[in-house]
């Protein structure tokens, strides 16, 4: 697959017989305590050509994994898709086509709902005891672009649920102005939208229980809104060049953000400021996981990744923060106490979306094959892994 940065929808990618094997990790055990390491074993399954973001239910022990089609596949027979894994043995239990292109997802488990996102910029509900589709709303409006294609003026990346108050926050990222979709869970309903969110407004948190969503963008902001209003409530200056997933650690009340560093967005960011009169200043290195003071929005502490880092999750429960790396092919563990590195895992070509389940602490993940070396098999499925400690 060949990338280009011109389009809006592939800066959005830039972030993004069956074959089943059970392996031990050659790598050291991760840490439940530095005197305790313990053994991880991985397993693996070939999904499809192409694979992205994933959810797990705990109800039904089941991994749904977005299988999009690109324009390039879109003539042929291929179908965008979600495909359902065993939670246990990752083999493949069913999949169903999609209306549009699902990328980001995320699951609504009490309410047998999974929510897609899709490169459409539509909003899919779908059905996990059915497997069917039950309903897709438009959320960014279409324009024709001066090459005559219709394209939405907003693209969709991160889904996040706020189950207190049954709604859906999204941001739709735009190099204009970025936009926050608000939806409501119990109608299905674009309810609000709301403006001034930034250049690429990507990553996206809230505080536990409903409180305050926050939200990054790549002109070096933390936008921070009510829950209540749905208000813009303040903004901070975070020197985050890149900032992709966020996620909020319940252990010290801090938000974790992913520094991505990608040259290819650093030369996308210096012509975007030359366009609009202006002269981009770098602010940080990137490949790092950084922790901000969701009060202030300063930062607390800067830790090293591998290369293109682009997922975060937390299980609080066990103490771990999970972070994919794109290039660097891996995932990183570390203490959500004291942010102390624990383990790397590697998982070539490239590790990109994280699910964990609750339970047992098993993390899955999404392994695309954009670093790999061997580019003559472009048939060749992407997969997704079992991380059993």
């Amino acid at each position: 697959m060949r990338l280009t940065v011109t389009h809006p929808v592939l800066v959005v990618l830039l972030f993004s017989a069956l074959l089943f094997v059970i392996r031990p990790s050659d790598s050291e055990g991760a840490e439940q305590s530095a005197q305790h390491p313990v053994s991880v074993k991985v397993t693996e399954q070939d999904v499809a050509r192409f694979v992205y973001e994933l959810a797990y239910s705990v109800r039904r022990n089941e991994v749904f994994v977005m299988a999009p089609v690109f324009e390039n596949d879109q003539n042929s027979e291929i179908k965008p898709q979600v495909i359902r894994l065993n939670g246990d043995s990752l083999k493949i239990k069913g999949a169903t086509e999609l209306p549009s292109a699902g990328f980001s997802t995320v699951l609504d488990d009490k309410s047998n709902t999974l929510y897609i996102g899709t490169h459409q910029s539509t909003l899919i509900a779908y059905d996990t005891v059915t497997n069917k589709v039950k309903g897709e709303i438009q959320l960014a409006k279409k324009i024709t672009d001066k090459n005559g294609k219709s394209r939405p003026t907003h693209f969709l990346r991160q889904i996040h649920l706020d189950l207190k108050n049954k709604r859906l926050y999204i941001p739709g990222l735009s190099w204009e102005d970025s936009v926050l979709y608000v939806v409501d869970t119990r109608m299905f309903k674009l309810i609000k939208t709301i403006n001034n969110m930034g250049v690429m407004s990507t990553g996206i948190t809230q505080k536990p229980d409903g409180g305050d969503i926050f939200l990054t963008n790549w002109q070096h902001e933390m936008v921070v809104i009510d829950s209540n209003t749905l208000n813009i409530k303040k903004r901070f200056s975070i020197p985050v060049d890149q900032p992709l997933f966020l996620s909020w650690n319940s252990e010290d009340g801090d938000i974790l953000v992913v520094d991505e560093g990608m040259e290819k967005i650093y030369g996308m960011l210096k012509k975007h400021a030359l366009n609009t009169g202006k002269r981009y200043k770098s602010k940080s290195e990137g490949n790092s996981l950084v922790v901000i003071s969701p009060q202030s929005g300063n930062v607390l502490k800067t830790i090293p990744t591998s290369k293109q880092p682009i997922a975060v999750k937390i299980d609080n429960k066990r103490g771990r923060i999970y972070v994919t790396a794109l290039e660097g092919g891996s995932v990183s563990i570390y203490s959500s106490k004291n942010y102390r590195h624990l383990k790397t895992l590697k998982l070539n070509p490239s590790a990109n979306s994280l699910a964990i389940n609750p339970t047992d602490g098993s993390v899955y993940v999404s392994v695309k094959n954009f670093s790999s070396k061997n580019k003559t098999n472009k048939e060749k499925k992407e997969k997704v892994v079992r991380l059993q400690f």
